[in-house]
């Protein structure tokens, strides 16, 4: 299994990054109704894949309340909140996934597949790296179990940090758990 994501000066500013850009979209979309906004979604989403669940669910309070955290965080002034690990790991995680479904598109079969990932998958700096990856695993990246990507990433990363799926998905998706002092 892959060992949990590190959180760096870049991956909090990264972080920070997402939050600043969710904001400014939620503004802009407050200001402007109707302009399309598929080009910065489409942005947001390859940085930080998940990121379009986020905006759709957190009030614009609470994306402020983690942009203000993380830019404390990163300026010095704050501890890293906990639930950063999540979800640098989190992105990573299901950015890593994606490619590797869009690198097996068209394989004939699993073999084939995993041959195609093992010649061009190159781990970003949050992603996993390849040792977590047999046909057991690439099987269930390309049919995860329930139909889910998401689920299957949740465990994935719960593994890594050695606590449970149900643990990442509440830290993740419960804006309540994330909220900033």
């Amino acid at each position: 299994m892959a060992s949990p994501a590190q959180v760096t000066q870049e991956t909090l500013t990264q972080l920070l990054d997402k939050y600043r850009e969710m904001g400014r979209m939620r503004h802009e979309d407050a200001a402007h109704p109707g302009q399309d906004r598929r080009p910065d979604m489409v942005r947001l989403a390859e940085r930080f894949p998940g990121a379009l669940r986020e905006i759709d669910e957190l009030s614009m309070e609470e994306i402020d309340r983690r942009a203000t955290s993380l830019a404390e965080a990163v300026a010095g002034r704050a501890p890293v909140p906990a639930w950063v690990s999540y979800f640098v790991a989190y992105h990573g995680w299901l950015r890593a996934a994606l490619r590797i479904k869009r690198i097996c598109q068209g394989a004939a079969d699993l073999d084939t597949a995993h041959a195609r990932v093992v010649a061009e998958y190159i781990p970003a700096m949050d992603e996993p790296a390849l040792t977590f990856l047999d046909r057991e695993i690439l099987a269930q990246v390309l049919r995860p179990p329930g139909g889910r990507l998401s689920a299957w990433v949740h465990t994935q990363v719960a593994a890594s940090f050695s606590t449970t799926a149900d643990e990442v998905r509440t830290a993740l998706h419960t804006p309540k758990s994330l909220a900033c002092p």
